[in-house]
């Protein structure tokens, strides 16, 4: 469907460049290869990851320096140092927290706990967008004692500072201006996305309202996916009948994985 809807496109301004956004470079590859096959050459269509995409657009709309790249999240080696830093310098006065450290008391014991810790606070800042917000403002989500510790803790190494909500919101005010238009260009189509984070979703929902973005999800079969059945499950049933053991067929086990990727993330 897409190499069609690319065939029907025809650029008048032979300078005009299409984006197609991939979630990873397998995919990127692969499209290069079938728009060579199918056009001829891969020409005039930048197959591009969205952070990538994403940031271009960031710094045409904001003015940007685009020789200053924006960190958009800190470095998981270096936070995990800090935290194992931070912890031998200011014991901790949470209790949930110290109980946690007690577990791990070893000092590689305690690398491999803030190497976790270090994803888990880069995922709240890519995938947790309001919790960091009420994190700013001071409030906590839940009553969870764990939740206490981990504010306390990404408000002392200053993670707040990654925050992207003020410079997304500086984006979508300039996305309503008129000539924002003319700097993002022609229409977006995203290809092969089983997700895409929540603040990424809010940029390219922003981007539809000026320009067109077609998505063209993956999703190869028409079954649901909670109804396939796993091997696991198959080895637990003896079944006799030839009519009950066809029922019991996963399929196409790679379709399967497909599919089950997205209700299982």
């Amino acid at each position: 469907m897409l190499l069609a809807r690319l065939q029907d496109d025809n650029h008048s301004d032979p300078f005009l460049v299409t984006p197609i956004i991939v979630p990873n470079s397998g995919m990127q590859r692969y499209l290069q290869l079938s728009i060579a096959e199918a056009l001829g050459i891969c020409s005039h269509y930048h197959i591009l990851h969205a952070a990538e995409f994403l940031n271009d657009c960031y710094q045409k709309l904001l003015g940007e320096d685009p020789y200053q790249p924006v960190i958009a999240v800190p470095d998981s080696r270096q936070l995990a140092l800090r935290l194992c830093c931070y912890w031998q310098d200011n014991p901790p006065s949470n209790e949930a927290l110290a109980a946690l450290l007690s577990h791990y008391p070893a000092s590689k014991q305690r690398y491999i706990l803030a190497k976790r810790l270090a994803r888990l606070f880069i995922h709240y800042l890519q995938e947790r967008p309001q919790l960091i917000d009420d994190w700013q403002q001071g409030r906590l989500q839940t009553q969870h004692p764990h939740e206490s510790w981990q504010y306390e803790l990404f408000t002392a190494l200053t993670l707040t500072d990654f925050s992207p909500s003020q410079r997304q919101q500086a984006f979508h005010r300039a996305l309503a201006e008129k000539t924002s238009a003319a700097l993002i260009g022609s229409s977006i189509y995203l290809f092969g996305f089983h997700a895409l984070p929540p603040g990424q979703l809010s940029d390219f929902t922003a981007l539809a309202g000026i320009t067109d973005v077609y998505a063209y999800i993956f999703n190869p079969s028409p079954n649901y996916w909670l109804s396939l059945v796993p091997p696991s499950v198959k080895l637990k049933n003896t079944l006799t009948q030839t009519a009950e053991a066809e029922l019991m067929q996963v399929g196409n086990p790679l379709l399967a994985n497909w599919g089950l990727t997205p209700i299982m993330s």
